[in-house]
């Protein structure tokens, strides 16, 4: 997946949202992953590196309504790879 798409598929996660220095980085590393491999699974958002950059999980960075529209943004992303 190239970046463009990538950063597409989090629109709806990131919208008009201006993010913080932590969030930014947490959302660059799913964006160069998706690039990288074209998919991320939502359990790895609690490993490393993501682990590394919110111990807690994602939720620590963002509020739970945002943490399920990243899980569901992952999820299409998840679905669409495979039916291509």
């Amino acid at each position: 997946m190239d970046r463009q798409a990538a950063l597409d598929s989090l629109s709806g996660f990131v919208g008009e949202k201006t993010l913080n220095a932590n969030q930014l980085h947490f959302v660059n590393m799913i964006v160069q992953q998706l690039t990288e491999n074209g998919v991320v699974d939502v359990g790895a958002l609690y490993e490393s590196p993501y682990s590394d950059a919110a111990p807690a999980g994602p939720e620590s960075l963002f509020p739970e309504a945002d943490v399920d529209l990243l899980a569901d943004a992952l999820n299409r992303v998840r679905v669409s790879a495979m039916a291509g």
